[in-house]
C-alpha cells in the first residue's frame, strides 16, 4: 500500500472537511455561516445571512441581502451602503465625513411641563405643552454637543429656569406659544443658541 504524502493527506483532509460542511448544510444543520472570532474581509464579500458575535472588519466592497446581527463592532475602512433600514441600538460613532441624501429625522416628543419639575432631555426636539404659566429647569445631564429644541405648543409661558442654561439674557428663558428655542450641552451647561419668538 502506498503511503501518502503529507501534500496529498493535507487535499484528502479538506476534501473530507469540506464535504462534512456540505452535508451539514444539506441536511439543515448549518444554515448558515457562524462566526464567533473576528473574521476580515479583504475583497469583495457577499453573504446571505450572517450572525456575528465578535468583529467585523471591512476593507473592501462587502454585499448583504439577508439579516446582519451584531453584537460586536463594525470598523469599516470602505464604504458602507444601506439598501433598507440601518438599525443601530447602541452608539454610532463616525470618524470621517457623513454624507446624508435623505431626511435627517431628529428624536421628537410631546413633553407635558409642571411647575417645578426637572427635565434631563433624551430627544432632540420636544413640544412642550402645560396647563398654565410653569417653570422648570433643565438637568446638568447630557452628551458633550447633544442639541435640544425646545417648541411651545400652547398659550403659556413656559420658562426654563437660570441653572444649568447659559443665555444671551444671563436669566431665564421664557417660552411662549410656537416659539423655539435651541440649546447645545457643553461643559454641564445648556447654552442658548437661539430664541425665535413666533407668538
Amino acid at each position: 500500500m502506498k503511503k501518502l504524502t503529507r501534500q496529498e493527506a493535507l487535499y484528502i483532509g479538506q476534501a473530507v472537511v469540506s464535504l462534512v460542511v456540505v452535508l451539514l448544510v444539506a441536511f439543515g444543520v448549518v444554515s448558515g455561516p457562524v462566526l464567533e472570532n473576528e473574521p476580515e474581509a479583504r475583497g469583495t464579500t457577499n453573504f446571505t445571512d450572517l450572525d456575528l458575535s465578535g468583529t467585523l472588519t471591512v476593507d473592501g466592497a462587502s454585499t448583504l441581502t439577508g439579516a446582519l446581527t451584531m453584537t460586536g463592532a463594525i470598523d469599516a475602512a470602505s464604504t458602507i451602503n444601506s439598501a433598507g433600514t440601518l438599525a443601530a441600538e447602541g452608539a454610532l460613532t463616525v470618524a470621517g465625513l457623513t454624507t446624508l441624501s435623505g431626511l435627517l429625522v431628529p428624536g421628537t416628543a410631546d413633553l407635558t411641563i409642571t411647575d417645578g419639575i426637572t427635565v434631563t432631555p433624551t430627544k432632540t426636539i420636544y413640544n412642550l405643552d402645560s396647563g398654565g404659566a410653569v417653570t422648570f429647569t433643565l438637568a446638568a445631564a447630557g452628551t458633550e454637543g447633544q442639541l435640544l429644541i425646545l417648541v411651545g405648543d400652547d398659550a403659556n409661558n413656559i420658562i426654563v429656569a437660570d441653572t444649568n442654561i447659559l443665555t444671551s439674557t444671563g436669566a431665564a428663558l421664557t417660552i411662549g406659544q410656537y416659539d423655539v428655542a435651541a440649546f447645545i450641552y457643553i461643559d454641564a451647561k445648556w447654552h442658548e443658541l437661539l430664541l425665535i419668538a413666533d407668538s
